[in-house]
């Protein structure tokens, strides 16, 4: 049976080939048997790891979100404002994204040009807005007017740093992805507070 170091190892080749040959060829050019040939692996195993050639566009993304998740939960045990929880995750996030950047470039170049998977990145937003709005809502009782602009402070981080992120990606990464994300938290979620203001 294959370990979780080797099944990782052949995840990220099958995500890799798959990656050069979609910028090379064309996503819709490029097949599942040229991904496998490419990977060393059979197209069964192509799709044991990847459902769809969409999927292999995104390999990171449900693991991203999970951690968020992760995170978020951790956070949110820890901070008496929910705000500052989602502050101090979605920054540690960045850093995530920022050991990523020639995987995010290259998603950005094939969204760009490929309809459906705008689409399919756009439900990934989703889900990083319902991870928002539940760290934002959880200490607010359902059905208010606070938990109503809870969830509208949600839609808008997610507005402004899906916004950052076009900024950074037009810069072809060169600029500053965390100063960039400092700021759009402090459009949304107002500036950090001092120790003993959080305290």
């Amino acid at each position: 049976f294959p370990t979780r170091r080797s099944s990782d190892l052949t995840r990220r080749t099958i995500a890799l080939a798959a990656r050069e040959l979609f910028l090379s060829k064309g996503f819709d050019e490029t097949t599942v048997d040229e991904v496998a040939d490419a990977s060393g692996v059979s197209r069964r195993m192509v799709f044991r790891y990847f459902p769809t050639k969409e999927s292999m566009v995104f390999p990171e993304r449900g693991e991203r979100i999970d951690r968020f998740q992760e995170l978020m939960l951790h956070e949110l045990a820890r901070s008496n404002d929910p705000r500052e929880a989602v502050r101090r995750t979605s920054l540690q996030m960045v850093a995530v994204f920022e050991e990523s950047v020639e995987e995010l470039l290259a998603q950005h170049e094939l969204v760009s040009v490929v309809p459906g998977l705008e689409i399919v990145d756009a439900t990934f937003d989703k889900a990083w807005e319902a991870t928002l709005v539940m760290a934002l809502t959880s200490r607010i009782k359902e059905g208010t007017e606070e938990a109503m602009y809870a969830r509208l402070r949600a839609g808008a981080l997610i507005g402004v740093i899906r916004a950052g992120f076009n900024e950074w990606f037009q810069s072809g990464a060169t600029l500053d992805l965390m100063h960039i994300a400092e700021e759009a938290m402090i459009m949304v979620l107002g500036p950090r507070p001092t120790d003993e203001e959080e305290r």
